[in-house]
């Protein structure tokens, strides 16, 4: 196993250990946080208006807000929504100065619950304030977004003959809950809830009974899991803007081109994947005009299994953007996705117009890469 494979798993293994603990005092710190909420949350009023549609916007950035968060908030903005940031740390003067102009409400809170605390939170707000959108965006900033110009997501997502959706479906959509496959659930970096799903009792009790909890992979299994079992149970039904058999059906369409490009393209960690690939790309089928049928599938077989091994962003994350037109890109620095994010900037030098990306994310992707080698 790679060595950045098993410092996951001794972060896992340490996050399931303190899980045993937490079983406890985690119901007393959460109904601690309730009882004192009002006391506890700092909300500032903006000067973007109130509108029928609202975003939350979960931050964490203590060492003063990026102008990627300014990028999205007037991009939530013009799309008609009343932006509602929500700060899981102290909002500093100069960026509270900049930030305001741009969002319906501001409220400061502290760093408890990781997202889906904030969501809460927010949520809180809007019921206190009798504020019913029509339609309601999550979102946090684990992510750049809109990742290109003049991105048309939200639009698409309101379209969707769907009562909810998300940016990215992950997980099988046939599997049962095992230890190796999940069933499908949306990614809770992006959610949108129609009207009818705000008015259902689903929505409604996940969010009353939901437990905080400070611990990521918990967060992880009732928060960003939850939700989405939680609706798809109550007969909601629900859409992504992006899933995995799109980009499954599409390799295994490709021409000799787009395959040999998608194969140098791809971000593989595993040793021996990686060496397959470099062999066949040293071999003469990149010259000829046509691929035998092993060779074909011998390429289809690689790609599939390099995105089936690790997040398909951290795999395929030219191919998406470009190709799939995916609207956001993750910051994450694990080493699939920082592997990607060097990808990006290496495709950045050599094709920008592959990607139109805004030029402040452009900016943060290229310091980011830079800070971690």
């Amino acid at each position: 196993m790679e060595p950045w494979k098993i410092k996951r798993e001794l972060r896992r293994l340490r996050q399931q250990l303190q899980a045993i603990p937490e079983l406890f005092y985690e119901p007393l710190l959460c109904r601690w946080h309730d009882a004192r909420r009002e006391h506890r949350l700092q909300v500032t009023s903006g000067g973007a208006p109130a509108q029928n549609k609202v975003a939350i916007y979960l931050v964490y950035q203590p060492s003063g807000l990026s102008l990627s968060t300014l990028l999205t908030c007037d991009h939530l903005k013009a799309q008609g929504y009343a932006p509602m940031v929500v700060s899981n740390s102290p909002v500093d003067q100069a960026s509270r100065t900049r930030l305001l102009p741009r969002v319906w409400r501001l409220l400061e809170r502290p760093n408890f619950g990781y997202d889906f605390g904030g969501y809460r939170d927010g949520l809180w707000l809007l019921q206190r304030w009798a504020v019913r959108p029509r339609c309601l965006i999550l979102m946090n900033d684990s992510i750049w977004f809109p990742a290109r110009k003049n991105d048309q997501t939200i639009a698409s997502m309101e379209s969707m003959a769907a009562d909810f959706c998300g940016v990215l479906k992950l997980g099988d959509d046939h599997a049962v809950t095992t230890r190796r496959r999940r069933p499908a659930f949306l990614g809770s970096f992006f959610l949108m809830f129609k009207e009818k799903a705000l008015q259902s009792d689903a929505f409604v009790n996940f969010w009353e009974q939901y437990r905080c909890t400070s611990n990521k992979y918990k967060t992880i299994r009732r928060g960003e899991r939850g939700i989405s079992a939680a609706m798809i149970a109550a007969g909601m039904s629900w859409g992504s803007v992006f899933d995995k058999a799109a980009f499954q059906a599409q390799v295994r369409s490709m021409g000799k081109d787009a395959l040999h490009q998608l194969l140098t393209e791809i971000v593989i960690t595993n040793p021996d994947l990686d060496s397959s690939r470099r062999q066949l790309l040293q071999t003469e089928f990149i010259a000829m005009e046509n691929l035998s049928a092993a060779t074909r599938s011998r390429i289809i077989e690689i790609v599939l299994e390099a995105t089936g091994r690790n997040n398909i962003f951290s795999s395929a994350p030219i191919n998406l953007l470009r190709d799939h037109k995916l609207p956001f890109i993750k910051k994450a620095t694990d080493v699939p996705n920082h592997l990607a994010l060097k990808r990006l900037v290496r495709t950045l030098d050599e094709r920008p117009s592959d990607l139109s990306m805004p030029s402040v994310v452009e900016q943060e992707l290229r310091a980011l890469v830079a800070r971690h080698g």
